[in-house]
């Protein structure tokens, strides 16, 4: 068990965490067509004030969620 808890930490201290921005094609993300901002020239979150919920779905819905990338990361 202990080994277990040494291999889980020292695998947890190299996973990489990821950052992007995408434009949320479906469900829309915000209120405008600005929903990609560069967030190096814009104040948070993403340039714009978070709005109201846009799309309401029961729960247990299915969904597809679309998205564009509007530039790749490293």
């Amino acid at each position: 068990m202990e080994i277990l808890c040494w291999s889980t930490l020292f695998l947890a201290a190299f996973i990489n965490t990821c950052n992007a921005h995408v434009n949320l094609n479906f469900p829309k993300g915000r209120p405008l067509n600005l929903d990609f901002l560069d967030s190096v020239r814009t104040p948070g979150p993403c340039g714009m004030p978070k709005g109201e919920p846009l799309s309401v779905f029961e729960a247990g819905t299915r969904l597809n969620v679309s998205w564009h990338l509007n530039y790749p990361h490293q």
